[in-house]
């Protein structure tokens, strides 16, 4: 939140995601059909030719494209696809997804509007899908939402020319004042504090300019519309909270009782993991004028392991009741997270209430018109 802004770049990135809500297609027109596969396995480095590997050992677009559509068989080793159980996910805002059913395989948990789902049985996880069910209506504007989903799952994509507009913006000023953080700083902060994870991401950094744009759009088999980017980068551990975070912290920690504490709490030690390669496929999921906001992480060792899960997740996106009875989730999302080394703030922060305080202040602090 303290780097130095590149004009240009936040500007184009606020208007993408200010278009995040824009109707998907034009009045009258259908929406085009979209392959969910085509946005998990496209690559995002140069492909190696059909037949060959790369010297890290990836395979071939075209072949693992082939392979999950069903034109190649798959090596003994693996079953095929339709002999694995599925459970299904509720996500919230009327839509449910598949995940497979394999012992000590997939791992979810639901609490209010976030979805977590983790796959990995090393204890660190190598690949990731965080869920978050947009308001109706959300109260800081469907931009803001967007990006404040943004400051949980990777804060360098995150625009902070949107903080112009937050409703927080006064209650930054007010708590900006004799701390060593600017208001726009300060904006910044409650931003990722009212994330569960403080602004400090999911451990992944994304590789500067790496970041495809709204690449794939259209509606997947059941009438989802999917809005689809993605970047490259390394998965690790994850950052530090940052320094205006911990100094709102310490301002609110009066008003917030053990919101301190709960920032200052070590981290799990599987978070010192070592770096490796991955990507993330962010974007959202749209039907009858409900939204999900999507984060999809993968490591890459040197594929990612779960290409087929996860473009099946996506392909099975569909509204509720269409097939298959939900399944029930197992713990919180923040106890599944502290497997993958990540840290949650235990605690709902309320921003809210404390902008609404602090405008009320503020009126009783300004005289009537009648009185000047």
């Amino acid at each position: 939140m303290s780097r130095p802004m590149n004009l240009l770049g936040a500007l184009a990135l606020t208007f993408a995601l200010g278009a995040c809500r824009v109707p998907p297609e034009p009045a009258g027109l259908p929406a085009p059909h979209l392959d969910p596969t085509l946005a998990v396995l496209s690559a995002e480095t140069p492909s190696p030719a059909a037949g060959e590997t790369t010297a890290d050992g990836r395979s071939s677009f075209a072949e693992r494209l082939a392979r999950r559509s069903g034109r190649t068989a798959a090596p003994a080793s693996e079953p095929p696809q339709d002999a694995v159980a599925r459970q299904t996910i509720p996500l919230g805002n009327g839509l449910v997804a598949d995940l497979p059913r394999r012992f000590g395989d997939w791992q979810w948990s639901r609490e209010g509007d976030l979805v977590l789902a983790l796959h990995g049985r090393d204890g660190r996880g190598d690949a990731l899908i965080w869920v978050q069910a947009q308001p109706a209506v959300p109260e800081s504007g469907p931009a803001l939402a967007t990006n404040r989903f943004l400051y949980a799952v990777e804060p360098e994509l995150a625009s902070e020319w949107l903080l112009l507009t937050s409703e927080l913006g006064p209650l930054a000023a007010q708590l900006a004042t004799g701390l060593p953080v600017s208001p726009w700083q300060a904006a910044a902060a409650l931003e990722a504090l009212a994330t569960p994870t403080a602004g400090r991401g999911l451990g992944y950094r994304s590789e500067p300019g790496s970041f495809t744009g709204w690449r794939w759009l259209g509606e997947n088999p059941h009438g989802i519309y999917l809005r689809l980017g993605r970047t490259r980068g390394v998965w690790g551990a994850q950052r530090e909270v940052p320094r205006e975070v911990r100094a709102l912290a310490e301002s609110l920690s009066t008003r917030v009782p053990g919101l301190q504490e709960l920032l200052g709490a070590g981290a799990d030690p599987a978070s010192g993991t070592m770096e490796t390669p991955a990507w993330l496929l962010l974007g959202s999921a749209s039907h009858g004028g409900r939204v999900l906001d999507l984060a999809i992480l993968c490591r890459q060792a040197p594929d990612c392991a779960v290409e087929d899960d996860l473009a099946a997740f996506l392909t099975t996106l569909r509204p509720a009741g269409a097939g298959g009875a939900p399944a029930l989730p197992g713990g919180s999302p923040a106890d599944l997270a502290r497997t993958a080394g990540l840290q949650f703030l235990e605690i709902e922060v309320p921003l809210a209430a404390l902008a609404a305080e602090q405008a009320s202040a503020a009126a009783l602090r300004t005289p009537a018109e009648g009185d000047r």
